[in-house]
């Protein structure tokens, strides 16, 4: 899995690097790590990322399978054009070079008795999807429309920062069956239900769902990590592939440098770590309590996907949107799926027999997983909304909690960082740590889940370095 090409022609082997000094140094290249080294470096700190693997982007990312083509982690995005995600990537200077496209609609939710819903291009668009559906709930659609999608962000903030998403439902809806799409919808962006998630937090997601949603970059997931470490090279950064840092140097609390895999040494003073806590607690050889205090992480849930491949006949079911979510029986997210073809997102001409089919589900990590069950049973599942997939499947390919692991060894293969709940909001969004000097911290075990929040992540991580060595800049938080 994620055998995608080497995007940046930076081999560890035949870098010219030995003993040197950096301002910064990014463990890991993620979304976050790579949007704090794009604003370090605008602001002319000399700075380096290390990335244990051959390609940057974290489960950002796009590889090729036998000549079929499939996305690593998220599959559609949104904020492109109204939201922080394509602000952040205008103001580093690169959403120009890339290519997005936008869906109308983007997903199809197929609801109870055969009822479909679609999220369309434009918010009144989603608006009448919802009256249609939930005629009885009309008024109070409107209202809830209107309130998650204002532009005072910090007054809703004020109001609910202390109240889950479900308290702010029930205030709005008396059907139960709305309530659940909602929690279903924010589920499958969160991992988490909405009697766990902040309020303010679930305003911040439907935002970006309902206000911009369904943009892809041409030519898969990985042009955006891709075209972010193309910038970090041009404006002088480095970037270290396929190698690993074996311990992080500290002397009277305070960083020193990075001892390398390979085993050489790099001097440096302000380190960020875009990796989980239980592997910097390893790095840094001490107590995690001992570098974040009493900071709370519970690993967030984790997936297994089908990947699949064959003709258009495997895809055609998309032919009106370009995501279905394959919806579980009440109150089992688990048994929810997300359903997408990535060569249907590229543009694919209809008769290449290399279209590709993914289908998503959250799921727990567990030890000893039947493999050859669970691909049957959640393709059993695929075919009440896709009848007779199976006969046009001609490369299947499957992946599980250890394969997320794997890859980012992400602590149970958790697929969006720290487990989203009230009692660990107050101090997730720490990007400093307090009793390590010069240790800082970046992507979604630090915030929440989603490209969007940790490309905002490494802003607020970019500018709080700044701060701390008291180096100007003309940056502005970015705020959701």
């Amino acid at each position: 899995m994620f055998q995608s090409p080497v995007i940046l022609e930076r081999n560890i082997k035949n870098s010219a690097l030995k003993m040197v000094e950096f301002d910064v140094a990014i463990i890991g290249s993620g979304i976050g790590g790579l949007v704090c080294a794009c604003y370090l470096l605008k602001a002319g700190l000399k700075t380096v990322i290390i990335e244990r693997n051959p390609e940057v982007g974290g489960y950002c990312t796009s590889f090729y399978r036998d000549g079929y083509f499939f996305e690593g982690g998220p599959h559609l995005l949104g904020g492109i054009e109204k939201g922080v995600l394509g602000q952040l990537l205008t103001e580093i200077g690169v959403k120009n070079k890339i290519n997005f496209v936008q869906f109308d609609p983007s997903d199809k939710l197929l609801l109870p008795y055969g009822r479909v819903l679609f999220i369309r291009k434009e918010v009144n668009g989603t608006l009448k999807e919802f009256e249609k559906c939930f005629p009885k709930e009309k008024k109070n659609i409107q209202l809830f429309f209107s309130y998650i999608t204002q532009k005072n962000f910090l007054d809703l903030y004020s109001r609910f920062k202390k109240k889950t998403f479900y308290d702010l439902v029930n205030s709005f809806f008396t059907g139960e069956e709305i309530k659940q799409l909602l929690n279903i919808l924010l589920f499958g962006v969160l991992g988490v239900s909405i009697e766990k998630i902040p309020a303010w937090i679930g305003i911040a997601v439907f935002k970006e769902f309902f206000l911009d949603p369904g943009y892809y970059p041409q030519g898969g997931m990985k042009e955006i990590p891709k075209t972010l470490a193309e910038n970090i090279k041009r404006e002088g950064g480095e970037i270290l592939l396929k190698n690993e840092v074996k311990k992080i140097f500290t002397k009277t609390g305070s960083v020193r440098g990075l001892l390398l895999l390979d085993g050489r040494k790099i001097k440096v003073n302000t380190i960020v770590a875009n990796i989980d806590p239980f592997q910097l607690s390893t790095l840094i050889k001490k107590r995690k309590e001992d570098w974040l205090g009493e900071r709370i992480f519970t690993p967030s849930s984790s997936a297994v996907v089908l990947y699949l491949g064959g003709g258009y006949d495997l895809v055609k079911d998309l032919h009106d949107c370009r995501c279905i979510w394959n919806l579980g029986p009440k109150e089992n997210f688990y048994k929810s799926q997300i359903i997408f073809s990535p060569s249907l997102q590229n543009s694919i001409e209809q008769n290449s027999l290399k279209h590709t089919l993914e289908v998503f589900s959250f799921h727990r990590w567990r030890e000893d997983i039947n493999e050859k069950g669970l691909f049957s049973r959640l393709l059993k599942m695929t075919k009440r909304v896709m009848p007779g997939i199976e006969k046009n499947i001609v490369f299947r390919d499957m992946a599980i909690p250890k394969t997320f692991y794997r890859y980012t060894l992400n602590r149970n293969g958790a697929i969006l960082g720290n487990s989203l709940t009230i009692p660990q909001d107050k101090e997730r969004f720490k990007v400093k740590s307090d009793f390590v000097e010069g240790l800082f911290l970046t992507g979604a075990w630090y915030s929440y889940g989603g490209i969007s929040e940790a490309a905002i992540t490494g802003k607020r991580t970019a500018m709080a370095i700044l701060k701390e060595l008291k180096l100007s800049h003309n940056f502005e938080l970015t705020r959701l």
